[in-house]
């Protein structure tokens, strides 16, 4: 089985990703943002698929 990696991530790249982005709607009903820009555990981070 694979193994799925959480990557910590600056939330200020995070930030700029979001007021950057061209599909920001889409993205939004996909993932939680908050949880990724204010993590309480390792699992909250972003997986390089997501990223």
């Amino acid at each position: 089985m694979a193994r799925i990696y959480h990557v910590p991530v600056n939330k200020d790249v995070i930030q700029w990703s979001l007021d950057h982005g061209e599909y920001l709607n889409s993205a939004a009903k996909k993932y939680n943002f908050d949880k990724w820009m204010h993590p309480k555990k390792r699992s909250d981070y972003p997986t390089f698929k997501q990223l």
